[in-house]
């Protein structure tokens, strides 16, 4: 998993530590994280791997996912949209780092010979904190969504992980 500079000021050492050793506190019912999100279904329709929920498939009747290329429709479909009423994003991090772990599990078992990328990205940490989740699948014909080269560039704080890396 990588993250960029922006969310390692948000957390410092003792953060990282405790969200790696203390598992027992985050289990998911004190998270309040839904099963869907613990443990989602992910479909593969012409080509694209969607999280099988209803803005797939609202989109889906109204549009036909007619997108430029196929990465671009995941990286819109596929998104997990986050808000914690306490304020605490380090609360929202955690959570955020279970789903990525739960969306990993899916994609690792189901689509073990495609590259994946996800992200969460969170917003606002200063006022009410937000976090953005979403995957796609990484193609060499197609244009990255997010350059994970450079996750220092963007103003978010950033994590990011790779599902299946194939090497080169």
């Amino acid at each position: 998993m990588q993250y960029n500079n922006k969310l390692l000021k948000l957390l410092d050492l003792n953060d990282l530590d405790f969200f790696r050793k203390d598992l027992k506190y985050w289990q998911e019912d004190r998270l309040q994280i839904s099963a869907e999100l613990i443990f989602p279904k992910i479909v593969e329709y012409k080509s694209g791997y969607y999280l099988d929920n209803p803005v797939f498939k609202k989109n889906l009747k109204d549009h036909g996912l007619n997108y430029s290329d196929i990465a671009e429709g995941e990286w819109e479909i596929n998104e997990i949209y986050l808000l914690d009423n306490s304020n605490d994003y380090k609360i929202l991090i955690w959570k955020t780092l279970k789903i990525i772990k739960s969306i990993k599990t899916v994609l690792q078992e189901n689509f073990q010979n495609k590259e994946f990328i996800i992200v969460g990205i969170l917003n606002n940490y200063d006022t009410q904190p937000s976090i953005s989740i979403r995957f796609y699948c990484n193609r060499a014909n197609e244009p990255d969504m997010l350059d994970i080269h450079n996750l220092d560039s963007y103003q978010e704080a950033i994590i990011v992980d790779k599902v299946n890396p194939i090497k080169i």
